[in-house]
């Protein structure tokens, strides 16, 4: 209690300060690039997951066929 007490005493008749308007234009940058940030890493991902079943119907296809027709492996 005693710092509060200390900043109470020393700002009493003071008018209360505002943010500046450059705090809140930096605000909302950033809460925007966070939501872009999100949207760019969900893409990614999605790309990833669609790539890795490709792959893997691929891999499968390749190793039916090699079980059907096991010379071409030779």
């Amino acid at each position: 209690t005693g710092p509060a007490l200390l900043t109470w005493h020393l700002t009493q008749g003071h008018a209360e300060l505002l943010a500046p308007r450059w705090l809140d234009i930096g605000q909302l940058y950033v809460g925007i690039a966070g939501l872009l940030n999100l949207v760019a890493v969900t893409d990614a991902w999605g790309h990833a997951l669609r790539h890795n079943d490709r792959v893997d119907r691929w891999r499968r296809a390749t190793e039916a066929q090699a079980a059907r027709e096991p010379e071409l492996l030779t």
